[in-house]
């Protein structure tokens, strides 16, 4: 156990290139800092430029590796935690407009972009040689661990969305064997994904297909109720700039939209109510809805009593002694022993 607290652990971090990825991330940058941990937090060129431009003001100047912690993680190098912060290109100039011309911008990404990561751990590395260095990159990258390997260091793949989410891609395989999620046939089986409940092929396939009318029903009818809401849509549902055009003018200038998991919110969480369980769906009948919701007949008031347990849940796990905590320390435990066992048989092998 001494031995393997010893260990001084250097977490080298790559942010994933896409903003929803960017809070967790960092979170958990924060978090592995406050455990003892160095974290040499990893972003591209173009996002430190566009989160440098929010606090323009503030830093007209090029800020130096200490003022972009300080920017970037607020007070942390005042509380002693051993941050520190590097920029990587991705291989396009700052004007480059990266949503336009996605496909090119990724392509690139998955092709280029590994040889520059590649280079920036190396160099890292070279400069701690007093540390013990793990690299922290998302899932949804496919080059880390062939770069953990290289530098021999312990690859930690960091998962943003749900368990489901993972499962689903993992099995991926079974939706091609199964065929209509992939040439759009009209044989609707069941695909057992392990770990994930039965799922219908046309419950997949109606996820892509919004029906216009509908969301601008729904829309109309959630202006129509005048409360504060929380609507969950597949993703599918936006544009690459998170808004969708057959919504009712100015109604995306009154909300935010988090895209979300309806299934979970609804099924699994029993915190949400399904508008499109009926059929037609007018802005009516989803304007009574959402204001019985709000009066509190017997079935929204299980709905707020469901709401309270997972309010309860989320508080209980992020508390000090809450399972959030718990599990940073036996991952770090893990990671410790991981690490150790690493040195020791690289030891042998030279």
């Amino acid at each position: 156990m001494a031995e393997a607290d010893a260990v001084k652990p250097h977490a080298i971090m790559v942010q994933f290139l896409f903003q929803g990825h960017i809070t967790p991330f960092s979170h958990l940058a924060l978090a592995l800092a406050s455990k003892g941990c160095t974290v040499t937090y990893v972003q591209t060129e173009f996002q430190h430029y566009q989160m440098k431009s929010t606090a323009a003001s503030a830093h007209p100047h090029q800020l130096s590796n200490e003022e972009a912690v300080d920017l970037f993680f607020p007070g942390a190098r005042e509380s002693g935690l051993d941050i520190r912060y590097a920029t990587i290109s991705d291989g396009f100039p700052l004007d480059f407009d990266r949503d336009l011309n996605f496909h090119e911008f990724y392509e690139s990404i998955l092709r280029d972009f590994p040889a520059r990561v590649d280079e920036l751990v190396g160099k890292i590395v070279e400069s701690g040689r007093s540390l013990t260095p793990f690299l922290v990159a998302d899932a949804t990258y496919l080059w880390p661990p062939a770069i953990a390997n290289k530098y021999n260091m312990v690859h930690v793949a960091f998962w943003t969305s749900t368990a489901l989410h993972l499962s689903l891609g993992y099995h991926f395989e079974l939706f091609k064997e199964n065929g209509p999620l992939i040439s759009g046939g009209q044989d609707m089986d069941h695909i057992d994904v392990p770990g994930v409940r039965q799922s219908n092929v046309e419950d997949f396939i109606n996820l892509a297909q919004a029906d216009k009318q509908l969301v601008w029903e729904i829309a109309c009818g959630l202006l129509i109720a005048c409360v504060n809401f929380v609507w969950v849509l597949p993703l599918e549902a936006l544009n690459s700039s998170g808004e969708m055009h057959v919504l009712p003018p100015g109604f995306m200038a009154n909300t935010k939209f988090l895209p979300f998991n309806r299934n979970m919110v609804v099924d699994d969480w029993k915190v949400g109510i399904n508008l499109c369980e009926k059929e037609p769906a007018s802005k009516e009948r989803i304007a009574e809805t959402i204001n019985s919701l709000m009066s509190g007949t017997a079935s929204e008031n299980l709905i707020k009593q469901n709401m309270k347990k997972m309010s309860k849940i989320v508080h209980d796990a992020v508390a000090n002694d809450g399972s959030s905590t718990r599990n940073l320390d036996n991952f770090l435990k893990d990671l410790k022993t991981k690490i150790r066992t690493r040195s020791k048989d690289t030891s042998v092998s030279c």
